[in-house]
């Protein structure tokens, strides 16, 4: 491999949480390889910063020199910048063929001061390919108050200007949530979307380092800032709660989800071919047919995008085979999918859901091998929940945790006007859910 190099100019962050150990892990999970060139040494912890160690400006000199010999970079993300060290990163960027992102981190979370020459960052400013600041940050920038999305807007124009820069970013979680990007005269506004976690640690830090490193990978500006954004709802959404303050957000967070849906994939693919060939099969099937639902770990699990199913439905032809409807996709409406979020949304840690036909002879069996077999009246169905599609599978979840006290591994009914009598199976994991199709199988085969 050959990943593209940045290289991270910031302080170093001992809580792990932003500077620049935490904008290398952002830039690894795109596949940007940052070396460091560090400013300080930040004694912190999720409760806040306890002492500032700053690096000479000689040091810092003498490392972005010894790095550029050796890695030869032509982007250049910087975070915190401390006295004395601004003139030495202007010094470079106007002597080599390079671009600078400026992050302007003039405070962290609990007020200590991580720029404190203002001038030297004005310096920066004006020399950089683009700048990111949040609303606090833009507002000592262009030296007036933000109060409005319309002011930011205005300060994202004066600040491209009044610096001559050619991509401002001006971040308004501090607002009212959304995200002003001006790119060549162009103004891009992104709607932010509330999250609610405690940990919210390094979010100003994610979001510059991951637009860097899309830069980097030869991404427009424009597509860069939208990616951006999401990527850091989503290090948010999956934040790390860990210490006794204010964690950290989840950096790695892409590759988590997306080595959570290779796994899901590969045991989705092992249920698909037991189902396809396991003998008798075609008995569990109901007439409205079949699908198999199965998210991530439940807690990373937000929507119907952490949720597989079969694209198409598990079916039975004239002569017994059974087919599956592969591929496995993420984020398709079916009811087991909403059933499981449901379910999931309830607390639980099932990770599958599966529709089966009814019969007396498979509700037996499931009694047989669970003690929470619930059953429901769909006619108790209010019809402003049924008439609203996706809210039946909440109620059908909600119905049987209220009669069992939490959600039962086993939900079914015998049916209503124009609905089927239906089993719904939950498990934990795959080897449950064939372990229980093992046990169904030698119960209702020969029975019809």
């Amino acid at each position: 491999m050959k990943p593209p190099v940045v290289l991270a100019i910031g302080g170093i962050d001992t809580g792990n949480g932003a500077g620049v150990e935490s904008d290398a892990r952002a830039m690894a999970s795109l596949g940007v390889h940052a070396v460091l060139a560090p400013t300080a040494l930040t004694i912190q912890t999720t409760s806040g910063i306890r002492k500032v160690v700053p690096v000479e400006p000689s040091i810092l000199r003498e490392t972005i020199g010894e790095l550029y010999e050796d890695f030869r970079f032509n982007l250049i993300k910087s975070g915190m910048i401390w006295e004395g060290q601004a003139e030495i990163v202007a010094e470079f960027v106007r002597s080599h063929d390079v671009r600078l992102i400026v992050d302007p981190v003039m405070r962290a979370k609990d007020g200590t001061v991580l720029i404190p020459d203002l001038e030297g960052l004005k310096s920066l400013v004006g020399l950089s390919y683009a700048v990111t600041p949040n609303v606090p940050e833009a507002e000592v920038l262009i030296g007036r108050r933000i109060e409005s999305l319309k002011d930011q807007v205005d300060a994202c124009k004066e600040l491209s200007s009044k610096h001559e820069v050619e991509n401002v970013i001006v971040k308004g979680g501090h607002l009212g949530g959304y995200d002003v990007g001006c790119f060549s005269g162009e103004v891009v506004i992104v709607k932010g979307e509330r999250i609610e976690r405690r940990s919210t640690h390094g979010t100003g830090s994610a979001f510059a380092s991951y637009f860097t490193a899309l830069i980097a990978l030869g991404m427009n500006p424009i597509r860069a800032f939208e990616a951006a954004v999401k990527l850091v709802k989503d290090s948010i959404r999956w934040s790390l709660e860990v210490g006794k303050g204010i964690g950290p957000v989840n950096v790695l967070a892409k590759l988590h989800v997306d080595a959570e849906k290779y796994r899901v994939v590969q045991e989705m693919t092992r249920v698909g071919d037991f189902i396809s060939k396991a003998e008798g099969f075609h008995h569990l099937i109901p007439e409205v047919q079949m699908n198999v639902a199965h998210s991530v770990n439940p807690e990373m699990v937000d929507g119907l995008g952490e949720i597989a199913t079969f694209r198409d439905r598990i079916t039975k032809t004239w002569n017994n085979e059974v087919r599956v409807g592969y591929p496995i996709v993420f984020g398709k409406p079916t009811h087991t999918a909403r059933l499981l979020l449901a379910a999931i949304k309830e607390g639980s840690d099932y990770t599958f859901v599966v529709n089966i036909r009814y019969s007396e002879v498979v509700v037996r069996a499931l009694r047989a091998y669970y003690d929470d077999v619930v059953e429901i009246d769909r006619l108790e169905e209010p019809k402003e929940i049924s008439e609203i599609e996706g809210r039946s599978m909440e109620w059908v979840i909600r119905k049987a945790k209220s009669e069992f006290s939490r959600v039962p591994h086993v939900i079914y009914d015998k049916g209503a006007i124009g609905k089927e009598p239906m089993v719904r199976l939950l498990t934990e994991n795959a080897d449950e859910l064939l372990s229980v199709f093992e046990h169904l199988l030698g119960r209702v085969k020969g029975k019809g």
